[in-house]
């Protein structure tokens, strides 16, 4: 196999790994999103917990340790999935910007 060849199927196999990566990260995201969304629903249990006169402080108080897990997982996934975007994208970028060979040639 000629070294053209080879830089083409790189190419090629980037652009396939960004779009499956670009599908994945989006997953990750909404998955950060539904994390926040579970902690607004945990915030609402615990406000009813909190009104109860027979919930002991220490379950309220770690139902909110739970709500918070939650926010920072949602964080997580939010701050993951935009980073496999980004790198995935920029490596497609380099790699479909690699010269080839005649061209360096050229250039010396």
């Amino acid at each position: 196999m000629s070294v053209l060849e080879q830089l083409k199927r790189e190419k090629y196999r980037a652009i396939a790994i960004m779009a499956i990566e670009l599908i994945l990260g989006g997953i990750i995201i909404f998955i950060g999103f539904q994390f926040f969304v579970i902690s607004e629903i945990w915030h609402l249990i615990i406000l009813e917990m909190a009104e109860s006169p027979y919930t002991p402080k220490y379950i309220v108080e770690l139902f909110s340790v739970i709500r918070m897990l939650f926010i920072v997982g949602g964080i997580f996934a939010f701050i993951y999935g935009v980073k496999r975007i980004v790198d995935n994208v920029l490596n497609a970028w380099v790699k479909s910007a690699t010269p080839k060979p005649s061209e360096e040639k050229h250039e010396t």
